[in-house]
This record gives structure tokens, sequence and C-alpha cells, in this order.
């Protein structure tokens, strides 16, 4: 399986980026694909046309080449062994383990049900 992933290479310059997928679920993960993924208007733009001086600065936060994107909303293509349930769609958020990217696909921790 592929994973396609959004970088930000310099200001006002985005690649695609696919790299192969490592699917190693634990008992709480689910794997989504992902259908939409939301950029900020706010601070993933100011990194994206440079606006940012961090964005020029190696090793900070958000120095080029950068991964944006912090939630995203998808299908469950599979689940750890420990998920007994899920909803078909979820929208992660930064507050669980999500890779925290635009991407095609997550991985993320479920919380117990």
């Amino acid at each position: 399986m592929t994973n396609r992933e959004v970088v930000i290479t310099a200001a006002n310059t985005v690649e695609l980026v696919e790299s192969p997928l490592d699917i190693n679920l634990g008992r709480s993960d689910v794997l989504i694909e992902t259908e939409a993924s939301y950029i900020s208007a706010g601070t993933e733009l100011a990194n994206y046309t440079g606006l940012e001086p961090q964005t020029r600065e190696p090793g900070s936060w958000c120095a080029y080449p950068w991964r944006p994107g912090y939630a995203n909303v998808g299908h469950v293509l599979r689940t750890g062994q420990g998920v007994d349930r899920v909803k078909e769609e979820i929208e992660s958020s930064p507050l669980e383990s999500t890779t925290r990217t635009s991407s095609s696909t997550s991985q993320l921790r479920m919380p117990r049900l």
C-alpha cells in the first residue's frame, strides 16, 4: 500500500510525495483512508506563503520541508485486534495519536470504547 502526503518544500511550493505504507497495527489502532483533510487558513497558510519566519530556520517546528495538516475524515480500512466496534467514518484530531499531516492514510489509536 502506498501513502500520499502533502509536503511544502519552499514558500509557495507544494509536492505530493508517495511512500510505502508500513501497516503494523497495535491492538487499539485503526487505519483510516483519508476522504478529506483540513489545512488551516491561518498558521498553515503563513507557512505555505513563507510569512512565518521560522520556515527558514533549520530545525524549527515548521522548517521546510514541512508536512501540513492536523485533521482528517475518512473510512476505516483495518482495525487492531482490540478494537471491537468503531464508526464507519472517524474524524481525527491532534489530541490522539495520528500522523497529523495531510496524507492519504492515518493511523489512529482508539480510546477505550
